[in-house]
């Protein structure tokens, strides 16, 4: 469950100028007691409303024909390393082919890709619609976003003490510069950026793979476990208590008297994950490896895997999503970390709301 922001007690709050005895110490509420002032939930979050990608795969939308058409161009390219104009010449053949069989090519919903690039495309195979570029300061790694970048004054980073850049300024065009030329013909590029494949684009395609669904653990919280005898290691971590009984609807609270506690936050019936019948469980992974041989350079792989895949299938390369890769050439900081993981908490933050 993701944390929220922990709730402090007030500076002039008196329970907190003495100890109090453990006899008068309040006792935590139980997190299933549902008070009649809590909020109702947040909406969910409905990734297939829109526009820009409600069809993930628009060659769907045109004759089987011409989609395996663009299938072929795109696989002689990638598997058989032919080169771009010989794979659209493939393509070209086979959609004239087409027109001889069919007497026209169909121009609805759109007319038939005749390059590799729109090939692609119609396929939902390019690979830049999923990778994101990323602008990271060059010591804390904080992340900025084009309209930050572009909000600046100076290249220099925001937070408090770090003495990094954010971007650099290049000249639009080639020449010498002229004296009173307007700031327009500068643009800001980034001193250094980090590839990140939001989370949020790549699950509708992992549930639109139908093996991907038959592996999930869909079994709900009613089901009893595998029973596991007295000193019997657990199978798998799906044998684990704490992955059934996860509770939704919930934040991490310090409370006044500095205990720690997960506290319901929205109205309604108490859930668990397993209640919910594709409720995701995700581990986070982080592993360094280096990418030159002679000298050190290492680079960081930031990775997720779902914990509801059966064990035989969940760390194979097709379930695994890679959503950050950090720049070397040095393993970062925790403060670094903590700056390049923030654009996927907050993605976790609305997937945990609900989708």
């Amino acid at each position: 469950m993701l944390d929220d922001e922990p709730a402090f007690a007030e500076p002039g709050d008196s329970s907190l100028d003495a100890p109090a005895s453990p006899a008068a110490s309040p006792s935590p509420e139980p997190s299933h007691d549902v008070a009649p002032t809590l909020p109702e939930p947040p909406a969910l979050c409905d990734l297939t409303g829109d526009a820009n990608w409600s069809t993930l795969v628009p060659a769907f939308e045109e004759l089987p024909a011409i989609r395996l058409a663009y299938l072929h161009c795109v696989l002689a390219n990638v598997f058989e390393h032919s080169p771009i104009l010989d794979a659209e010449r493939r393509l070209t053949d086979e959609l004239t082919i087409i027109n001889l069989c069919l007497g026209m090519l169909p121009n609805t919903p759109r007319k038939p890709a005749r390059s590799l690039v729109t090939a692609r495309r119609r396929l939902g195979l390019n690979v830049n619609d999923y990778i994101e570029l990323k602008a990271v300061c060059t010591k804390c790694f904080k992340v900025f976003s084009t309209d930050e970048i572009a909000a600046l004054n100076s290249p220099e980073c925001t937070e408090s003490k770090c003495p990094g850049r954010v971007y650099n300024e290049t000249r639009k065009r080639s020449g010498p510069a002229i004296p009173g030329e307007e700031d327009g013909a500068f643009k800001r590029v980034p001193a250094k950026v980090a590839a990140y494949a939001p989370l949020l684009k790549a699950l509708p395609r992992y549930f639109l793979r139908k093996e991907f669904v038959e592996d999930l653990d869909t079994s709900t919280h009613t089901e009893p476990p595998r029973t596991l005898a007295e000193h019997e290691p657990m199978y798998d971590l799906q044998d684990a208590e704490a992955y059934r009984s996860t509770v939704l609807d919930h934040a991490r609270t310090i409370l006044q008297d500095g205990s720690v506690q997960d506290v319901k936050v929205f109205s309604g019936a108490q859930r668990t994950l397993r209640s919910v019948r594709y409720g995701q469980s995700f581990t986070i992974n982080i592993d360094w490896f280096g990418v030159t041989e002679g000298r050190p350079h290492s680079v960081g792989a930031v990775y997720l895997t779902f914990n509801n895949l059966h064990r035989s299938v969940r760390y194979l390369q097709r379930n695994v999503h890679l959503l950050l890769v950090i720049p070397g050439p040095h393993e970062p900081s925790l403060e670094q970390l903590n700056h390049m993981l923030e654009p996927g908490v907050q993605e976790l933050k609305i997937i945990y709301s609900g989708l």
